[in-house]
């Protein structure tokens, strides 16, 4: 039998082979599940008035467009930090790498990769 993707999803978050420090940067899946199944609720209502929040026509759907725009916008937040992170980490490293000669064939080959 196959596995739903929120339990996949949930079972590799929880899993040792996952980030844990990322584990709180995740998408809130079963979160936005909710919210789209508050959604489906309102299908076919003719009483929910049209917002015109990017063509949202209920208030369950401007509700998840919020959601989903905050849940992206933490993500990315996070990847651009740690991307941040790493980059300095690069810098300083070949800085390091530059100020001293390569002293092994292992330092040597590296220097051929920066």
């Amino acid at each position: 039998a196959q596995m739903k993707f929120g339990l996949q999803l949930e079972k590799h978050i929880n899993s040792t082979s996952s980030l844990p420090e990322w584990k709180s940067y995740y998408l809130s899946y079963n979160e936005l599940k909710k919210r789209i199944k508050a959604i489906s609720l309102h299908v076919g209502d003719e009483s929910q008035p049209s917002n015109g929040y990017h063509g949202a026509s209920s208030s369950a759907e401007t509700t998840f467009i919020c959601a989903l725009d905050a849940e992206l916008t933490r993500v990315t937040l996070f990847y651009l930090d740690y991307e941040r992170e790493f980059t300095e980490t690069l810098q300083s490293l070949q800085t390091e790498l530059s100020s001293s000669p390569p002293t092994s064939l292992a330092q040597c080959q590296l220097y051929t990769c920066l």
